[in-house]
């Protein structure tokens, strides 16, 4: 219904409409890959949490639930180079904070990086 509205509406621009139903679109992906994970995950024991913690770790780099591998990593990798501890060893707090960030985001991409790896073997 929403794109009906948005083409019967004529006060938006061609371009405002095109960026309307890219939001649909990705808005469907994400939800797509949600259920899959609920599908998959929700036999198991503690599957809505698996795909909770997974989401979580997207989120964390930055990226939306289930981005491509490569953009996971190019993220990675960013983030890693800005808060990486010898980047950030100016201060004792300035370090402790920088250690604390960069296990976070290992953590993150260790546990995406886990995902993925479970998503080819099956």
């Amino acid at each position: 219904m929403a794109e009906l509205d948005d083409y019967l509406d004529t006060s938006k621009t061609e371009t405002e409409r095109r960026e309307a139903e890219e939001q649909r679109a990705q808005t469907q992906r994400e939800q797509r890959a949600r259920e899959e994970q609920r599908r998959r995950y929700g036999a198991q024991a503690g599957g809505e949490q698996t795909a909770v913690v997974i989401e979580q770790a997207y989120r964390y780099l930055g990226l939306n639930p289930y981005a491509p591998f490569a953009q996971v990593k190019a993220a990675y990798k960013k983030l890693l180079f800005t808060y990486h501890p010898d980047r950030n060893s100016s201060s004792p707090e300035a370090l402790k904070k920088a250690t604390e960030t960069s296990t976070r985001i290992n953590a993150a991409f260790q546990i995406i990086e886990a995902y993925e790896e479970s998503k080819k073997s099956r």
